[in-house]
């Protein structure tokens, strides 16, 4: 915005509450009229509206992004509104230049042509800047910098089960016990967020009103998501878990007890709970992070690269250990059918259990017998008619056989197997070495 526009938004921004930051200026410029003529004006309300369509994690980054663009733009004597495609090369290769990831620039690159739409302009052409995009990552790949994108590490139920029993843990070393609802609250953020596979922002808004106890466990409405930006609502089943430590339905009604003892009914699910014990409003994004964080720290596993996403992450990963199919995964964890993310999950876990290798005598199974018994290692026997036991080594790390329902964290795999007519089966359907197996046998 430049001379008479610059001095017209200024203004804007002390009249129009809608008109407090970048994207929201552009919209009150539009609300103004940019465009000669009462049919390109629209009201602050509908502006508010327009701005409410977009994410608030989404506006965040664009935001960021845009301020950063017209900065750069004022001090290479540039128009950032509307931009051109070189002006779009140039900033690009500058923030490239400045160490910034190439998913950086790609955001950023989205954030200029979205804020131009906004604002009632044609989104500059990008074809140049992505140029320099590509650039840049081979650049970086002949230096050795990965250009892979920094994952939360998914959450396994063995580390599941440390983060909810370190909850109790005090905050400081020798410090007082923590008090209950803490605990309660920070147990049940944990557990359910790895069943619903919920984002932070889900968890934010979730509200006592949107989850029911039902014959079967809990329904759990998300009443917006990301892949649900017009808020059609999504109802998400979440069954009893086996271990009253890391059930969800108990865990529910252990918290909503306690926010019943207080008088609190309606309104968020989880809190801020201040050091006097009062209980505030919603806990916010941020609040949930923190949460996770020290948890992490007390439980002993900083170094595991834990953080809120962790939980989703998890919660994909358990399911498709324990046989779940990978589309209803993505149905459950509100991802669009043949989500990409999705699919790099199930790539974390076959890259092991289907590895091209396991039959090559360095693999997965073998029909040589293993003498060692220790927790990365167990011993199946298999009963075949007319052939004596054969002991097959199958090597998986111990947390992934505790969560299939297999054995003991620490033991080796008990299970009952036997053998019908060449094939295996198991009283446990979700049997790890039982799919191994069919997948082995073709």
């Amino acid at each position: 915005m430049a001379g008479g526009g610059q001095e017209r938004a200024a203004e804007l921004r002390k009249n129009l509450a809608v008109a407090t930051r970048p994207m929201e200026v552009l919209l009150a410029w539009r609300a103004a009229g940019s465009v000669t003529g009462p049919e390109h004006v629209v009201s602050p309300r509908v502006a508010a509206r327009i701005l409410g369509s977009i994410p608030e994690g989404t506006r965040r980054a664009y935001t960021a992004d845009w301020t950063r663009f017209s900065a750069w733009c004022a001090s290479a004597g540039r128009t950032p509104l509307p931009c051109t495609p070189e002006t779009l090369a140039e900033f690009i290769s500058a923030m490239a230049d400045q160490g910034c990831a190439p998913a950086t620039l790609g955001r950023m690159l989205a954030a200029i042509r979205s804020i131009h739409r906004l604002g009632g302009q044609q989104s500059p052409e990008d074809t140049a800047a992505r140029a320099v995009i590509k650039s840049y990552r081979n650049e970086r790949a002949a230096a050795g910098i990965s250009n892979a994108s920094r994952r939360a590490a998914a959450l396994s139920m063995r580390q599941l089960r440390e983060l909810v029993a370190a909850c109790e843990i005090p905050t400081k070393p020798g410090g007082p016990p923590r008090r209950q609802m803490p605990v309660a609250r920070d147990r049940l953020l944990l557990v359910l967020g790895w069943a619903m596979m919920a984002r932070r922002g889900e968890l934010h808004a979730l509200d006592l009103g949107d989850v029911t106890e039902v014959e079967n466990g809990l329904e759990v409405m998300v009443r917006r998501s990301k892949t649900d930006q017009s808020a059609h609502g999504h109802l998400v089943a979440i069954p009893y878990g086996r271990d009253p430590l890391t059930c969800p339905v108990r865990l529910w009604r252990t918290w909503t007890d306690l926010l019943a003892a207080k008088e609190i009914t309606p309104g968020a699910v989880f809190r801020r709970i201040h050091l006097s014990g009062r209980v505030g409003d919603h806990l916010s994004d941020q609040g949930i992070s923190n949460i996770v964080r020290d948890v992490t720290e007390r439980a002993g596993l900083g170094e595991a690269g834990i953080r809120p996403h962790s939980l989703r992450a998890g919660g994909a990963t358990g399911a498709y250990l324990g046989g779940a199919d990978p589309i209803l995964i993505g149905r459950h964890g509100r991802w669009r059918d043949g989500s990409r993310t999705v699919l790099g999950y199930i790539r974390d876990i076959d890259r092991w259990t289907h590895n091209s290798m396991n039959n090559t005598g360095h693999g997965l199974l073998t029909a040589q017998s293993c003498s060692r018994r220790n927790t990365r290692h167990g011993r199946l026997r298999l009963i075949m008619p007319g052939r004596r036991h054969v002991g097959v080594c199958f090597v998986v790390d111990s947390d992934r056989v505790a969560q299939e329902g297999g054995g003991s964290r620490d033991g080796p795999h008990q299970c009952c197997i036997r053998c019908n007519g060449g094939d295996l089966w198991c009283k446990r359907p979700t049997c790890l070495v039982l799919r191994i197996w069919s997948w082995w046998r073709g």
